[in-house]
């Protein structure tokens, strides 16, 4: 007799217990979560699409487009940390200045775009505690970029304001380039530093007090090339420029400068000041007595090691107080190497090979 078959329904349930063939809930899930991030994530800035326009939030800010203003400023920031993207696009005048902000901000920050064309200053900022970078400052009736104190200035070019780039105390200027301003290429005060700039075919090129000036050129300015008081000036350069390279007011240190082809006279230092290991040549274009390439107006000046040589119309270096220490110079085809007055302290002046082998004095100044 047969044995009849199982149920196949009785042997899966043999195999398999029933509870690995349970189902999960049958309720649907909630609705899915978003796949795709804001705008806002992924541009986290404020756009802007039109002048006049007022920041009056802190965030970042960027140009869309190039924009013209008519009357009034085109952006004014009104608030505290800002930063301003002009994103490689223009503002572009006639209206007052294209950038204002009021001495009451604090942490903005302007970069990367071109500033033109307005009837008052490019960038008109009172705030402190600012960065410029990048900017193109032309053609604009009033300053370039105008900065209050305790403002970081770089890569910024600044051509034919009225002056290009004035800085407040406290300010670093580097790697700016002004030309063809009116009257000051670049302009900085108390406390500041000026490093890797060019100023070329302004009224005066560099004019500062109480700075650190390194490695800086001044060039074809109509007026003086530099102009400081109470500074440093180190490694600069000074180049026909149409009255003196450079001008040092009191307790000011010159040193390892170029100063050539100016057309009055090279350096003209007041009292207190140190004056070494410069170079200058062909300096003054017309024959005149009372200038010379090194002119030292007052007393306590100490000048050491400079070569001065070519400066055929005028003094090479001159003193006009006896109260002054000159040493270790080498002077060469001035109209005078050295008009000195009675009682300077002098290093010896050697004017000869055999004076200068047999010299003792290491002190000496050549004259040849």
């Amino acid at each position: 007799m047969k044995t009849p078959a199982l149920p196949v329904a009785v042997l899966i349930l043999c195999i398999f217990p029933s509870g690995l063939l349970a189902q999960g809930s049958l309720t649907p899930p909630g609705a899915p979560a978003p796949m795709m991030k804001t705008l806002q994530q992924i541009e986290p800035r404020f756009p802007i699409f039109a002048i006049p326009t007022n920041i009056s939030v802190p965030g970042s800010w960027y140009l869309t487009t190039n924009l013209t203003g008519t009357i009034g400023n085109g952006i004014t920031i009104a608030a505290d940390n800002v930063t301003l993207d002009l994103n490689g696009f223009a503002l572009v005048g006639p209206g007052n200045s294209a950038i204002a902000a009021a001495p009451s901000r604090f942490n903005l920050c302007v970069r990367n775009g071109t500033i033109r064309g307005w009837t008052g200053n490019g960038v008109d900022s009172s705030a402190r505690n600012t960065v410029f970078e990048d900017l193109r400052l032309f053609s604009n009736g009033g300053n370039g970029l105008e900065a209050h104190e305790n403002s970081v200035i770089r890569n910024c070019t600044a051509v034919s304001n009225l002056f290009g780039i004035v800085a407040g105390e406290g300010a670093s200027v580097s790697d700016c380039v002004a030309q063809h301003n009116t009257r000051i290429g670049i302009s900085a005060s108390l406390g500041s530093t000026l490093r890797g700039c060019a100023a070329l075919q302004n009224d005066i090129g560099i004019s500062a007090s109480r700075v650190t000036i390194v490695d800086c050129s001044a060039y074809g300015n109509s007026s003086n090339g530099i102009v400081t008081s109470v500074s440093t000036i180190s490694r600069c350069t000074a180049v026909q420029n149409g009255a003196a390279g450079i001008v040092a007011g009191d307790v000011s240190s010159v040193s390892e400068c170029v100063i050539q082809g100016n057309a009055v006279e090279g350096l003209r230092a007041n009292s207190a000041c140190t004056i070494r290991d410069c170079t200058l040549a062909n300096n003054g274009a017309v024959a005149n007595t009372n200038l010379a390439a090194i002119n030292l107006i007052s007393y306590g000046n100490r000048v050491e090691g400079n070569t001065v040589v070519f400066n055929f119309n005028i003094r090479g270096i001159k003193a006009g107080d006896p109260r002054n220490y000159i040493i270790r110079n080498v002077a060469n085809n001035n109209s005078q190497n050295y008009d000195l007055p009675a009682g300077t302290m002098a290093g010896v002046i050697v004017t000869t090979p055999g004076a200068l082998n047999s010299a003792t004095n290491c002190n000496a100044n050549l004259s040849f």
